[in-house]
C-alpha cells in the first residue's frame, strides 16, 4: 500500500497533475453557465414526471448554492440564473441548449486531453471524434447530476420511505431500507459516472474491462465528496470574512472549488494508470 501511494505521488508530479488541473479548471469555468442552462432545461423537463414541487426545490437548491459561493454582491448573476431557470420551461432540445451542450463539452474535451497525458497516450482521434465523445460525457453528466440532486439534495426522488411504502403497499421495513439506500445509490451513480469517463475518455486502441477503471472511479468519487464537504465547511467558517473577500471573493472561491474537483478527477486517472502499469508487468 505504501509503495502504491509513493508511486502515485511520483507519477502525479511527473505528469504535472496540478498544471493539468488548472487547465481543466479554466475550461470548467467557461462551461459553468452552459451547464446551469442545461440543468435548468432538464429539471423543467423532469417536472412533468416528478411534479412541480420537486423541480422547484431542485432549482432553489442550486440558487442557494450559487448564492453561498458568489456572495450577495453577485446578485445580478444569481438573478440571471433565476431568470434562466424560469424561462426554460422544460425545453431541453432548443438551439440554445444544443449550443450549451457543445460549450459544456469543451470542459470535458480538456479533461480527455489531460487523461491522455496521464495515461501516456497520443491522441489519434479526430477533433470531431474527441468533441463527440466529450458531448456524450456532458449529456451523461447532466442526467446524473439531476438524479443526484433530486434524490439526495432536495429529498427523496419518490417521497420519503414511509410515503412511498404507503403508496405501493409495503411495510415499515421497506420504508427503512428506502430512506437509508438513497445516499449509497447516489454514491454508486457518482462512481459509475467517474468510471465511465475514465473508460471512454482516453484514446486507447483496446478498451480494458470496466472493472479495471473502477479503482480510479472509486477514488475520484470519494475525493469529490471530500472536497465538496470540506469546501462547504470552509464557506461556513469564512462567511464572517465576506466583507474582506470583496467582490472577487465568490469568484475566487468558485475557481478554487473547481480546481480541487479537477484534481480529484485526475487523481483517479493517475491511480488507474499506476495500476495498469503494475498489471502489465505482472
Amino acid at each position: 500500500m505504501k509503495t502504491l501511494v509513493s508511486k502515485l505521488a511520483d507519477k502525479s508530479r511527473e505528469d504535472r497533475i496540478t498544471g493539468l488541473a488548472a487547465e481543466v479548471t479554466f475550461f470548467a469555468v467557461l462551461s459553468l453557465f452552459p451547464g446551469l442552462l442545461l440543468f435548468a432545461a432538464a429539471v423543467g423537463w423532469f417536472e412533468t414526471l416528478l411534479g412541480h414541487d420537486v423541480a422547484s426545490r431542485s432549482k432553489t437548491a442550486v440558487l442557494e448554492f450559487l448564492g453561498t459561493i458568489l456572495t450577495e454582491r453577485a446578485s445580478p448573476t444569481i438573478d440571471a440564473v433565476r431568470a434562466l431557470f424560469e424561462g426554460q420551461g422544460g425545453r431541453l432540445l432548443t438551439t440554445a441548449a444544443l449550443i450549451a451542450f457543445w460549450t459544456l463539452s469543451t470542459g470535458f474535451a480538456a479533461l480527455i486531453r489531460a487523461l491522455d497525458q496521464i495515461y501516456g497516450l497520443v491522441e489519434r482521434r479526430s477533433w470531431l471524434n474527441v468533441r463527440l465523445t466529450a458531448f456524450v460525457l456532458a449529456v451523461g453528466t447532466v442526467l446524473i447530476l439531476i438524479v443526484v440532486v433530486i434524490s439526495v439534495v432536495v429529498g427523496p426522488l419518490l417521497g420519503d420511505g414511509q410515503a412511498l411504502a404507503g403508496r405501493i403497499g409495503m411495510g415499515e421495513y421497506f420504508s427503512f431500507v428506502w430512506d437509508w439506500l438513497r445516499a449509497p445509490i447516489a454514491f454508486a451513480l457518482l462512481v459509475l459516472w467517474a468510471t465511465t469517463i475514465f473508460h471512454l475518455g482516453p484514446d486507447r486502441s483496446s478498451r480494458a474491462a470496466w472493472a479495471h477503471d473502477l479503482p480510479g472511479g472509486l477514488l475520484a468519487a470519494v475525493l469529490l465528496l471530500v472536497v465538496s464537504y470540506g469546501f462547504n465547511v470552509y464557506l461556513r467558517v469564512a462567511s464572517a470574512l465576506d466583507q474582506v473577500l470583496g467582490v472577487l471573493g465568490g469568484g475566487l472561491l468558485l475557481m478554487i472549488w473547481l480546481y480541487f474537483l479537477s484534481l480529484a478527477m485526475l487523481a483517479g486517472g493517475e491511480l488507474n494508470s499506476v495500476l495498469r502499469a503494475r498489471f502489465r508487468r505482472a
